[in-house]
């Protein structure tokens, strides 16, 4: 069961670091706030590239949280 923990905790730190690097990749490259919206809402399904970041840095604590409690429970 530890095994698991551990995959999910990979995938979501995994993820909410793509999420993030996309999401200021979106924000310092694009010139135009309708370019930034319409390439958020293309790529990371949020109105605005700060929801997104937002929700990938939840994310990413949450797999830190979850990858030590898998650490814990090895114990």
């Amino acid at each position: 069961m530890t095994r698991l923990g551990s995959i999910i905790a990979w995938l979501m730190v995994i993820v909410a670091g793509l999420r993030i690097g996309i999401g200021y990749y979106i924000a310092f490259t694009t010139t135009t706030l309708e370019e930034a919206e319409a390439l958020s809402r293309r790529y990371l399904a949020t109105p605005d590239t700060v929801g997104a970041i937002n929700q990938g840095f939840y994310v990413l604590v949450a797999g830190v949280v979850i990858g030590l409690l898998v650490r814990i429970a090895r114990r």
